[in-house]
């Protein structure tokens, strides 16, 4: 769970950083891209308070480990499931909205 998890959330905030600043990064770690999403769009600073609910800067350190493959039963309780589900949503709900601006133009 935790490795689509982290799949989902690098794959939603490069798509972001590539739509907003037509930038296609090779690689970087996940807290990099993050700080990137913030600077295309300042507003996205407001759900933080998700990330720090996971450890904060240790949220990302944990994303970029997952990414890895490896054979760990997941280990998360249900309330931890509903912030990684929030924050998979509001990533999801500002990159369809960035996506249909991009469209207009």
């Amino acid at each position: 769970m935790e490795g689509l998890f982290s799949k989902s959330v690098l794959r939603i905030l490069w798509t972001f950083v590539y739509t907003r600043l037509s930038y296609l990064p090779n690689y970087l770690p996940a807290l990099s891209f993050w700080k990137l999403c913030v600077y295309a769009e300042p507003k996205l600073e407001k759900m933080e308070f998700l990330f720090e609910k996971l450890g904060g800067e240790k949220f990302f350190q944990l994303v970029a480990h997952n990414n890895r493959f490896h054979h760990d039963i997941s280990r998360l309780t249900e309330e931890k499931l509903a912030i990684l589900d929030e924050i998979l949503e509001t990533l999801q709900l500002e990159l369809s909205a960035v996506c249909q601006r991009k469209v207009k133009y």
